[in-house]
């Protein structure tokens, strides 16, 4: 599935340099050909994991009466992520 990120589209065809927060984006992952210089298209999603999708993980701009999820930001945690989802905690040096 897709899934809608922060920002939008507000020139047709011109990428945006900012969050809809007002934070500048030091990330961009813009499928090749887009944003899309539609002007009814102004929301971007990210491509989710449909099975042989080669645009995978990339972003796109489109429909805003489109239906899904949004992602939300939220503070990091505290060390790396295991693929199963268990966090595993950074311990200082000389402290296990």
């Amino acid at each position: 599935g897709y899934s809608w990120i922060n920002t939008h589209v507000s020139t047709p065809g011109e990428l945006p340099k900012t969050w809809d927060d007002g934070s500048q984006m030091d990330f961009l992952n813009w499928r090749p050909g887009t944003p899309w210089a539609h002007v009814e298209k102004p929301c971007v999603f990210i491509r989710g994991g449909n099975a042989g999708d080669e645009w995978e993980g990339y972003w796109e701009n489109g429909f805003c009466n489109s239906t899904k999820l949004p992602i939300c930001e939220r503070p990091a945690l505290p060390g790396p992520i295991h693929p199963d989802g268990d966090v595993f905690p950074t311990i200082p040096p000389n402290e296990y």
